[in-house]
């Protein structure tokens, strides 16, 4: 199959949406099925990621709005091309013949009040538009499946679950200082900061010299109702926020970590995660979407609304560490949730809808 990939993420990103369009593009290169990359003209690929790739990179010859509204249907006939791919979901506004998206996750219709309107109207039209246009909606999990099918039926016939790779984190040591608790992410409502500060409260109380809570990602919306949080509750000087890390900086956070927490309300995937699988820390994890779907036997669960249940998990990965079984999950899960077997699964229902 000939394809191209529309790059519709951010490059050198470490979002989710372009980690997984960076490593699909990687291995559909190496299937050969990858013939093309679409890059807009303000874009570098550099050396490493994408820039890396023997596929030949083809740039928007005009500003987007411009370009978008012919260039690519010229390409895609140019070059034969059975289909193009938008791993950001960001479809092209004229026929180019098939076009296939992921679908990372429905939040903006389940938890609509979780980001700025605007941001949240922005990501509802760009679902809506994938869902009514492409040949191949792409989902990550059985449980952003199960959303698709609730609020968009006609869509399930062209919608296929493409599991994510995890292959790609490679096996770091941890330094064994476990001088804090470790959370990753943006600091917004979905990732249910603000409940799991409060749990942290009381594992403070309940055990003094527990190691602080560091939170490590950019500010997002209402990121101040965060942060002012520990203040309000007297354990600001047990609760530290990073703001954005460089990835070097990250790696020291995970190898210096007592444990990961992980208490999004709603997850397409969870690559943060898998990143601690590969640190070998033990993970509290909330219940629910792709976290329990996924990881269920390789983390602790916790119910992400309560905040007990989320002090009790606290305490027990500190107390206990990882399990042998927990160990023996996580080596499954890294030889099933590979970049090849996604790729593949991509081209293979791509071949189903076409």
């Amino acid at each position: 199959m000939r394809l191209a990939m529309n790059v519709d993420f951010e490059l050198d990103s470490a979002t989710g949406v372009s980690r997984y369009g960076t490593e699909l593009a990687r291995s559909l290169s190496a299937t050969g099925h990858l013939r093309e990359l679409w890059v807009g003209r303000d874009r570098s690929l550099g050396p490493g990621g994408l820039g890396s790739l023997e596929v030949p990179v083809e740039v928007y010859p005009f500003p987007r709005r411009v370009a978008d509204w012919f260039w690519p249907a010229l390409r895609a006939r140019r070059s034969g091309l059975d289909a193009v791919i938008s791993p950001g979901g960001s479809l092209l506004p004229r026929p180019v013949g098939p076009q296939a998206a992921m679908v990372h996750d429905l939040g903006p219709f389940l938890l609509p009040s979780m980001k700025a309107q605007q941001d949240t109207r922005t990501w509802q039209r760009r679902i809506e538009r994938t869902v009514k246009k492409a040949a191949l909606i792409t989902v990550n999990s059985q449980s952003t499946l199960s959303d698709l099918e609730d609020l968009f039926p006609e869509a399930c016939p062209r919608a296929a679950v493409t599991p994510l790779g995890i292959d790609h984190f490679p096996r770091r040591e941890r330094s064994g200082r476990n001088l804090h608790l470790l959370a990753v992410g943006t600091v917004e409502p979905r990732k249910n900061y603000q409940r799991l500060i409060r749990a942290y409260r009381g594992l403070a109380e309940a055990d003094p010299g527990a190691p602080p809570l560091v939170i490590a990602g950019m500010d997002g919306y209402r990121a101040s109702e965060v942060r002012r949080l520990p203040r309000e509750l007297g354990i600001e000087s047990r609760v530290r926020f990073t703001g954005y890390v460089s990835e070097d900086r990250l790696q020291q956070l995970y190898a210096d970590a007592a444990c990961l927490v992980h208490p999004a309300l709603k997850e397409g995937f969870g690559f943060t995660v898998a990143e601690a699988f590969s640190r070998d820390l033990p993970v509290a994890a909330a219940s629910g979407s792709a976290i329990e779907e996924y990881f269920a036997g390789a983390v602790d669960l916790f119910d992400p609304e309560s905040i007990p249940g989320m002090t009790s998990a606290l305490e027990l990965v500190l107390r206990r560490g990882v399990t042998d079984r927990q160990r023996e999950e996580r080596e499954r899960l890294r030889a099933e949730l590979t970049w090849k077997r996604c790729a593949a699964m991509t081209v293979a229902a791509l071949e189903r809808v076409l």
